[in-house]
């Protein structure tokens, strides 16, 4: 999704895998692309969460999604 409203951009700029994995570990995300709502932003960090079972599945998402965009131009 960060991909998509970012218009292809790599979201830690131009670094190495292993410090891309570092900046996860160290609980760092990407920043919000600037042509994103916060509502999509925010589904985007719950799919960021550390623990899998804290994330939304793709229903949940797919739902969220939905009720967004009939009231927001996204």
């Amino acid at each position: 999704m960060w991909e998509i409203f970012s218009g292809g951009k790599l979201p830690f700029g131009d670094v190495t895998n292993e410090e891309v994995k570092q900046k996860v570990l160290n609980g760092q995300r990407p920043i919000k692309p600037r042509n994103c709502s916060g509502e999509i932003f925010d589904i985007m960090n719950q799919c960021w969460m550390q623990q899998p079972y804290n994330r939304p599945t793709f229903h949940d998402i797919s739902m969220k999604y939905h009720e967004i965009t009939q009231y927001e131009d996204v």
